[in-house]
């Protein structure tokens, strides 16, 4: 495959679980550990995929989709959003732009899955 996707969550252990699942189906997988950071990565690199944990310290995986659908050259970045909120929630953060979102806890098959699912969605 080779897409580009950015995993963004600052505990270690989940970054690490999401990027090696993705890895180990042929997608090239980069880290951050917090929102600006991601946002950041997002202006340079234009990954074909963002999945951000809705729950970042310094800038909230709903305020990060927003500052990615302003910009031009990010706007149009699929974000897959990691919540653990409940069903109101999870429906405001698709309505704000995320392309989907995946519950805590959840399988690295069902993300596989989910990924390629928004992949397919847009060209």
């Amino acid at each position: 495959m080779g897409t580009r996707i950015l995993v963004v969550d600052n505990e270690a252990d989940i970054a690490a679980l999401v990027a090696d699942s993705l890895a180990r189906e042929g997608h090239r997988v980069s880290t951050a550990t917090s929102g600006s950071e991601a946002l950041a990565t997002a202006i340079s690199e234009t990954p074909d995929l963002i999945i951000a944990d809705s729950r970042l310290p310094d800038l909230t995986g709903v305020e990060l989709v927003k500052q990615l659908r302003k910009r031009n050259e990010t706007r149009d970045v699929r974000v897959i959003l990691l919540t653990a909120g409940d069903e109101t929630d999870r429906a405001d953060r698709l309505s704000l732009g995320a392309d989907d979102y995946i519950s805590k806890p959840f399988s690295p098959q069902e993300l596989v899955l989910r990924v390629g699912s928004v992949l397919r969605r847009r060209p």
